[in-house]
């Protein structure tokens, strides 16, 4: 059960602000403690995985726990427990209830009528974005398209320079699905729809009146120290978005969304991180999954702890080799596993005798 609760001020309460966040973190410790108490009991997406109880927001929370009257009742009373403390009060109309499909309709009914809340099945958006939970389609980020829309015919592309209906493209127009597109992978057919609105606007044409385009697209998206106008190809701008969270995934081990995914979607292997083989997996993940073996290509190992660092199987020499690849016939059977410490003397050297006997010249 996902519970979504929107908070609203009351008359007296505390103003927003370091009061109001006092009270959220102190929200946290309840259900923390009713954690310990295990009276509360997450929800976890994996067995063995890490617990989720709450998410909080501005202006909003979402709470997961079991689906069962029981945890409906502690729920409740850890919220009339803040809202007492606090001052706010749980806009029932604004909130939901989200049940997984393995649960029953009548538990579901049971309930969603003790806590008062109305069910749904689409918990909406959130900053704009939409909360994905189903199949994705064309459809789903149509509002993309009609914002750009909206724009574009508000604009008279024949009473602006080239350069400032270039701005615009920029600033506006590549600007809109950005924030979107940091989370989710878009469908080619919005990405497509996207480039030809500001192939046109760029151009001046207009509805029913199409005019030349003069530079390929291809051109025009070069950075301007290459000869192009700066503008961002929709696709590669969604693809960077995604390539920036696999490398989040590396380097953020300790963050909750990265644990989450990383105990669902990943295993350690020989060579290190290694993607599970599933068919059903999030929208997030389609994505990450899309971008990830472009991502290890493009990481080196910067040589900090030499303890960490594989000598032979990591790409930490230079010309993007793995020197596995260049052990003589003779080595065979040495230790691949070895670190780029065990080749070094005690005083930080290379051991030059050894490297010698296992290395070409």
């Amino acid at each position: 059960m996902v519970l979504r609760r929107n908070l609203s001020s009351q008359p007296g309460g505390f103003a927003r602000g370091p009061a109001l966040t006092l009270c959220i973190e102190r929200l946290g410790h309840l259900i923390q403690e009713e954690l310990r108490r295990k009276r509360w009991k997450p929800i976890q997406l994996v067995r063995g995985g890490t617990e989720l109880t709450h998410l909080f927001f501005e202006d909003g929370l979402v709470l997961f726990a079991e689906a069962s009257l029981e945890q409906a009742e502690v729920i409740r009373s850890c919220l009339q427990r803040f809202c007492e403390a606090s001052g706010e009060i749980v806009s029932m109309d604004k909130s939901r209830v989200f049940f997984s499909k393995n649960t029953k309709r009548d538990v579901c009914k049971e309930i969603s009528d003790h806590l008062q809340i109305t069910m749904t099945q689409d918990l909406g958006k959130y900053l704009g974005v939409p909360v994905l939970h189903g199949r994705v389609t064309k459809h789903t980020y149509k509002y993309i398209i009609d914002l750009i829309d909206q724009r574009h015919a508000g604009w008279k592309a024949e009473n602006l320079s080239l350069a400032s209906r270039v701005t615009l493209a920029i600033s506006v127009l590549n600007a809109i699905p950005s924030y979107v597109m940091q989370t989710s992978m878009l469908p080619s057919g919005i990405c497509d729809y996207m480039d030809r609105k500001i192939r046109a606007f760029i151009w001046g044409s207009q509805e029913g009146r199409r005019r030349i385009h003069l530079i390929n697209w291809k051109t025009i998206c070069l950075p301007k120290d290459q000869g192009g106008l700066g503008l961002r190809n929709a696709r590669d701008l969604n693809t960077a978005y995604f390539l920036k969270l696999a490398w989040g995934i590396l380097k953020q081990p300790g963050e909750l969304w990265v644990r989450v995914l990383k105990e669902k979607y990943l295993r350690e292997g020989p060579d290190g991180v290694e993607l599970r083989r599933k068919t059903r997996c999030s929208q997030l993940w389609r994505g990450v999954r899309r971008v990830w073996g472009m991502m290890l290509e493009g990481v080196r190992w910067s040589i900090r702890d030499e303890e960490e660092t594989l000598f032979w199987n990591d790409k930490w020499v230079d010309g993007d080799m793995v020197l596995e690849d260049h052990l003589l016939p003779s080595a065979r059977g040495f230790d691949l596993q070895a670190s780029v410490a065990s080749m070094t003397t005690s005083i930080g050297e290379w051991n030059s005798a050894l490297l010698s006997s296992i290395l070409p010249n």
